[in-house]
């Protein structure tokens, strides 16, 4: 009995946290769109799509791999750990700078450009 109360708070929980997510979300749009207009928003989807793109690409299934290796042989932990850790700070940085590189030598506007400058962080941070 105890177990299908479990199953069912946690269902209920994970639809109010979906719930509040949705709000949430909306709230930004709407200060989004009031702060930066209809331009503006559009040149922060781009910006964040563009870099998005970029962070699928550079995640490079290091995690599942991580999980799969630590199962396989737990007291290599550390050593994974630190080798997976070394990978991702690598390619983190090489997917900014690329993603920085790349957009300036496209067609976008100069706010766009300057905007995945900035938010080339947020991909660093991110992986």
């Amino acid at each position: 009995m105890s177990l299908k109360r479990d199953i069912f708070i946690n269902t209920v929980v994970q639809s109010l946290v979906r719930v509040v997510m949705l709000a949430l979300t909306l709230v930004s749009l709407k200060l989004l769109t009031n702060y930066l207009g209809v331009t503006g928003v559009g040149n922060y989807n781009t910006i964040t799509t563009y870099l998005n793109l970029f962070l699928v690409v550079a995640e490079l299934g290091l995690f599942s791999v991580t999980v799969r290796e630590v199962a396989k042989a737990p007291e290599k932990e550390p050593s994974i750990m630190s080798n997976v850790l070394a990978i991702r700070i690598l390619v983190s940085l090489l997917t900014a700078i690329i993603a920085v590189l790349l957009v300036f030598f496209t067609q976008y506007s100069d706010e766009i450009k300057y905007g995945v400058l900035v938010a080339s962080g947020f991909l660093f941070l991110n992986l």
